[in-house]
């Protein structure tokens, strides 16, 4: 489809009247529009005005893994860094699929009656109605499909991103201490 002369030339002055944030905090707050969910974040512990992970739970984890595993180089630190982001990304993963858990059963009200699944007029009694609405509740206490396909899909990826690099670094940590070995023969 193409667009006429006209048209190109009024979209470019249009363009040039939107010139985005000014200020240092709306450039940071527009530069988080695009997170819905977090999975995905390029930002290892996100810090929104929505959401906020623990900085300091982060470190921990990551100074506890370089404890367990002692890199020896810089390469060897960062398949260690990238073990960490993993673990934490899959912890994220788990409060994502608690969430949309949480947010489901919450459409399971105290006051819940099943008037569009069952017809009152049959005599049903107070125990069928319970039976019903915990019927419902264990059906809820999955996600939606489509978010168990998501958070399964990124899971997938997150083990074997985590896979790769614990192997990876395990061979090269065998290879240095061969030929530490070596090196004092």
């Amino acid at each position: 489809m193409a667009v006429s002369h006209h048209q190109l030339i009024a979209n470019q002055n249009n363009a040039q009247k939107s010139t985005g944030p000014v200020t240092e905090n709306g450039k940071t707050t527009s530069s988080k529009n695009a997170i819905k969910h977090g999975l995905y974040s390029d930002e290892i512990v996100i810090e929104s005005p929505n959401y906020k992970e623990n900085k300091d739970e982060y470190e921990l984890l990551l100074s506890s893994l370089m404890q367990d595993f002692e890199p020896e180089t810089l390469f060897q630190e960062s398949l260690v860094r990238k073990i960490a982001n993993c673990l934490w990304r899959s912890q994220r993963a788990i409060r994502a699929e608690s969430a949309q858990i949480r947010l489901q059963l919450e459409d399971i009200t105290p006051g819940f009656t099943m008037n569009k699944y069952i017809n009152r007029d049959k005599g049903l009694t107070a125990e069928d109605v319970e039976r019903v609405r915990n019927q419902s509740r264990g059906l809820k206490q999955l996600p939606n499909e489509e978010s168990s396909l998501k958070i399964l899909r990124y899971e997938m990826r997150l083990d074997k991103q985590l896979n790769r690099a614990y192997n990876l670094l395990l061979r090269l940590k065998k290879q240095t201490e061969k030929q530490k070995g070596e090196d004092s023969i």
